[in-house]
């Protein structure tokens, strides 16, 4: 049985700008929870936040036991148990407090573990999610699918990367059905999901910001390397009465500064070709990034 429910208590949203954008895109999720909970797999770690677990001991051992050659090891018991043949129940009026990443590395530190776990899973597990006896075919999409969408949301961060020199110098950027189209349709898939609010819009940035990130950790886990197979406590200090002098201020992150410096670059090319959309376009994103370099300091 799962512990996801309906009421979130988040310890620590007061603590700082980056801690009240988490409760609030958590509450937001906690209103998919229901439906998605209803799909054939949803396993812990994923786009569904469960908060904790009771298990049956007999299940863990069916499933070869507690192994630890992951990073989320949470995730890869439920999927080695779903494999089995084993079903979840999601408790959703059961309390259980969960506390923030309150600070912006501690945030990377949480997210550096969730990317690169789930690939380190799909080393471990692709062909036995194949080979299961215990579940159909379309289970075995389901799980594929989930596991899939990591690499989908990479395809969205190298798109968004590549957009300016596209435009710019192989393929300019011409009004017309298809690209009418292309924002039309993207812009409607963030009403559609994140609802009409400047917070989607912002989410969606801050998402994109951190996509690069996040490249980093799946390439981590994906390949293995030493990184993403050390175990790094995430900080948290909400639960703390007087909790200022715990927080720590991470020197400018060197990915996010290099990341400024090609979209400060791209917005000066951009001006020179007076291409007056993508100023816009690579103005937001090289401001977002500076504002992610120094994050510690005031988010």
């Amino acid at each position: 049985a799962y512990v996801c429910p309906d009421d979130w208590r988040l310890l620590g949203a007061d603590l700082g700008v980056l801690a009240g954008y988490l409760e609030l895109s958590g509450c937001a999720e906690a209103c998919l929870v229901s439906e998605y909970c209803a799909r054939p797999v949803c396993l812990t770690g994923g786009p569904l936040l469960v908060f904790a677990g009771v298990w049956r001991i007999k299940a863990i051992n069916d499933a070869g036991g507690w192994e630890s050659d992951t990073v989320v090891e949470d995730m890869d018991l439920s999927l080695r148990v779903y494999l089995k043949g084993w079903r979840s129940i999601y408790l959703h009026d059961v309390k259980c407090p969960n506390e923030l990443p309150s600070t912006l590395s501690a945030y990377k530190t949480q997210q550096f573990r969730w990317l690169s776990g789930p690939m380190q899973i799909v080393r471990k597990s692709f062909a036995n999610i194949w080979f299961s006896k215990e579940i159909g075919f379309l289970s075995k999409l389901n799980c594929y699918w989930f596991f899939c969408r990591y690499f989908v949301f990479a395809i969205v961060t190298m798109v968004a990367l590549l957009a300016s020199p596209i435009i710019l110098w192989l393929d300019p950027w011409i009004w017309g059905f298809p690209t009418i189209y292309f924002l039309v349709s993207a812009n409607m898939a963030v009403v559609v999901y994140f609802y009409f609010t400047i917070f989607s819009y912002v989410f969606l940035l801050f998402s994109v910001v951190l996509g690069y990130f996040k490249m980093w950790a799946m390439t981590s886990g994906i390949l293995g390397l030493k990184k993403s197979k050390s175990w790094k406590v995430t900080l948290k200090f909400a639960a703390n009465d007087n909790n200022s002098w715990l927080r720590s201020y991470h020197k400018p992150y060197t990915l996010e500064l290099f990341l400024f410096a090609y979209y400060g670059l791209m917005l000066g090319f951009s001006i020179w070709y007076e291409n007056w959309g993508l100023t816009a376009y690579n103005g937001v994103m090289s401001f977002a990034f500076l504002v992610v370099s120094f994050g510690d300091y005031f988010l």
